[in-house]
């Protein structure tokens, strides 16, 4: 994705010295509310959000992307952002997916011991590739190198996961 231009983007300021981008015809709409930055610890990253309150006088979290992308609370599908910065709004990074759809877009987790998404080191320091589809974990085979191991999840990831593939 390229480097967004200033003038085709604005800056929402947020608590803890963060922004959050979003479309210039977002931003006087998206200005009306107070937008706080929320720590992910999961994503190891922030997300913008605000605060909204319910009939029964409690309040929820109403996050920006799920605001742009129209889904209400409820709504199980998920907001996705395809160049995984959490804090990039603009409509053009993001899209509306299914849950599976948005594991399969996640990065590899920072605290795996793993070399690779989708790739495991074996005790014979041959490597094991697989994919998770369909609520299973699927063997794609052993490798001599990680590169080769890599290359084979890589191909798999792109015909099972298509647009929502992610290699890191």
């Amino acid at each position: 994705m390229p480097t967004p231009s200033s003038e085709l983007y604005r800056r929402i300021p947020l608590t803890q010295g963060q922004f959050a981008l979003v479309d210039v015809s977002d931003y006087e709409w998206l200005m009306q509310w107070k937008w706080f930055a929320h720590w992910e610890p999961t994503l190891q990253s922030y997300r913008a959000v605000r605060q909204m309150k319910l009939t029964d006088n409690k309040q929820t979290a109403v996050y920006m992307h799920r605001e742009i992308l129209g889904l209400k609370r409820g709504d199980k599908r998920k907001g996705d952002h395809w160049n995984h910065d959490t804090l990039d709004n603009r409509r053009s990074n993001l899209r509306i997916a299914s849950n599976a759809q948005n594991c399969m877009n996640r990065r590899k987790r920072r605290d795996s011991h793993q070399p690779a998404k989708g790739v495991e080191k074996l005790p014979s320091g041959r490597y094991r590739a697989q994919i998770f589809i369909g609520g299973k974990n699927i063997h794609l085979g052993v490798r001599n190198t990680v590169e080769e191991a890599c290359k084979l999840y890589a191909e798999s990831a792109l015909k099972f996961y298509g647009l929502f593939h992610c290699l890191g």
